[in-house]
């Protein structure tokens, strides 16, 4: 059997070798048949005439056909087989009008009996079909169903192809047209199969919104089953619930989520806030307790001696742990055993006179007879302090600003570091303090240029020592007579050791046309008749014994004995050259922000 030939509808099968008239399948209008086309004509084939030639009639090809010009010629196992397009004499054979009659005659009848045998095929094919329909819809979903349908439905198109093959003789064309709607039937069972395998669970549809429980979809769903019995039906019913029920829980879910996730984002927000908040309370803190360490250090650069200033600043328990300063005045009560502990209020009043007198004493009176004030600062910055909770360290530097223009041989610096504790309402109830104490002697001693190595007595014994100094012990208990001289200050007065105790320290004032008024008295009253035991420095004017009148300069500390009381006054007296006064200048002193 050749090949099928494409027409415009279909295909043809030619039987090479035997068919009739050599293959021919082209019929004309006029009713003739034609062994090929003629030139710029098309073959029309109606899909539902299209039929095989069955080898049963392969007997016609002993109609030999008239081989005419010699168009055809009998090959050596007795079929006929077209000759050669060249002849003996080199021209091509010529077609003659009577080639083909018979075989023409033969095809038509064998047309009509192929469209017969089509249409009796089609029939059996539209009865197979609604059969197949009849039992797809009397059976359930049953997949054991399904499958069994489609293989009776493969066994009917198979045996209904066979019946047609045989009536037609087995064609090409008939078979195609079978097996095409037998695919089309199979892919429409086999899409139906799918829809209910992508549902999920295999039940049909059943629990589809739109599925009315009763085998089929309410609005253009598939027949219910009349055929259903009550389990079934039952348990369509139970996964329709299930399914709405299963519904409503992941919408009540969903919903859940939502509302946890508001709540998160509320109490994220809320968060954000509190700790915004608690960073600007932290920060204020910080700020503030930067400044009370600051206010420290400008109230002792600025000489303040005001209680109520410093209780702005310091706690009501407050103490102080610094060194021990042996070139600075300090109560020996305060002296533990390696550091000082100064406590309260007026302590920290005391430590700070004490403070401005040592900065005074760097530049002797000798090399500064106008008094100039000499200016001191002290100095931090943010960069090199630490901030807790309720505690700050830094460090912080101390430095003259003008002590060489004072007649002091040098600057002098001091630089440490403190750290303060505070109170709950930031107010300072700690503070320690630490520095180099013999690296600032040194330099105390570089800047004052003599050879003795300064010393500021706190005890009536150290008092007493020998010293280069004009030094004049007073008692603290009114009316607040002498009780030690030392040779210099014999040498200054005039006075005798022995004089001097028999008379009061107005003595000093000299006669009463002389008396230089009370600066003297109220002098030792500043520094042990208040509460505040401080020391002090002025200047003052005194009348020798030849009745001269000097000017020293007088400086003034308290002495007391370990258990704290005040006993002695020390007078340390320096005279000041007679020159021109210059105006002085008063203490510019600013803190360091």
């Amino acid at each position: 059997m050749n090949e099928p030939q494409e027409t415009r509808y279909g295909k043809s099968s030619i039987d090479g070798g035997g068919g009739i008239g050599g293959g021919i399948s082209f019929i004309g209008a006029d009713g003739s048949v034609l062994d090929k086309l003629p030139s710029g004509m098309e073959a029309v084939m109606d899909p539902d005439a299209i039929c095989s030639l069955d080898y049963s009639l392969a007997s016609l090809t002993s109609l030999s056909p008239p081989l005419g010009e010699g168009q055809y010629q009998q090959d050596g196992g007795g079929s006929w087989q077209p000759r050669s397009s060249t002849a003996d004499d080199g021209r091509p054979p010529t077609a003659t009008a009577t080639a083909g009659t018979t075989g023409a005659a033969t095809a038509r009848t064998t047309t009509a009996a192929a469209a017969a045998a089509a249409a009796g095929a089609k029939r059996a094919r539209e009865e197979a079909g609604r059969a197949s329909s009849e039992r797809i819809a009397s059976s359930g979903p049953n997949r054991h169903n399904r499958e069994s349908r489609d293989r009776d439905d493969d066994t009917t198109g198979r045996s209904g192809g066979v019946e047609a093959g045989e009536t037609s003789g087995r064609g090409a064309a008939g078979c195609g047209h079978h097996s095409m709607a037998a695919k089309a039937r199979g892919g429409k069972k086999r899409r139906k199969r799918a829809d209910d395998a992508g549902d999920g669970d295999g039940d049909g549809d059943r629990d589809d919104p739109d599925f009315d429980g009763k085998g089929g979809k309410a609005a253009g769903g598939e027949v219910e089953d009349a055929n259903e019995n009550p389990k079934q039906r039952a348990n369509r019913v139970r996964n329709r619930e299930h399914a709405r029920n299963t519904r409503m829980r992941k919408k009540q879910y969903v919903e859940s989520l939502k509302l946890q996730v508001g709540e998160m984002l509320q109490a994220k927000a809320q968060e954000e806030r509190d700790a915004q908040l608690e960073t600007s309370k932290i920060s204020a803190k910080r700020t503030a307790m930067r400044q009370m360490v600051l206010n420290i250090l400008y109230l002792k650069a600025t000489e303040e001696l005001s209680p109520r200033s410093w209780a702005c600043v310091l706690d009501d328990g407050f103490t102080c742990v610094c060194p021990i300063t042996p070139f600075r005045s300090f109560p020996p009560s305060e002296a533990q055993e390696d550091h000082r502990l100064i406590t309260g209020i007026e302590g920290m009043i005391q430590d700070t006179a004490s403070l401005a007198v040592f900065i005074k004493s760097i530049c002797p009176r000798s090399r500064n007879p106008t008094g100039r004030k000499l200016k001191y600062q002290f100095y931090t910055s943010p960069e090199d302090t630490v901030v807790g909770s309720n505690a700050l360290m830094c460090q912080w530097l101390m430095k003259t600003d003008n002590a060489t223009e004072c007649g002091a041989l040098c600057d002098v610096f001091s630089h440490g570091m403190l750290r303060a504790h505070f109170s709950p309402d930031n107010r300072i109830k700690r503070l320690e303090i630490v520095f180099d104490v013999m690296s600032l002697m040194q330099q105390l001693q570089r800047a004052v240029g003599q050879g003795e190595l300064r010393m500021v007595p706190n005890t009536l014994a150290l008092a007493t020592q020998p010293s280069q100094q004009a030094r004049l012990v007073l008692s603290a208990v009114p009316p607040y007579g002498i009780t030690h001289t030392n040779e210099a200050w014999t040498a200054l007065m005039g006075h005798t050791a022995e004089e001097a105790k028999m008379f009061p320290f107005t003595l000093m004032n000299g006669p009463a046309e002389a008396n230089n008024g009370d600066a003297l008295e109220t002098l030792v009253q500043t520094c042990i008749g208040s509460n505040v035991k401080r020391a002090e420095m002025v200047d003052l004017s005194v009348v020798t014994r030849d009745l001269r009148r000097l000017a020293v300069a007088v400086q003034a500390y308290p002495l007391g004995t370990p258990d704290g009381a005040t006993t002695h006054l020390l007078l340390v007296m320096e005279e000041i050259p007679v020159c021109t006064p210059l105006p002085q200048t008063g203490l510019d002193l600013y803190p360091f922000v």
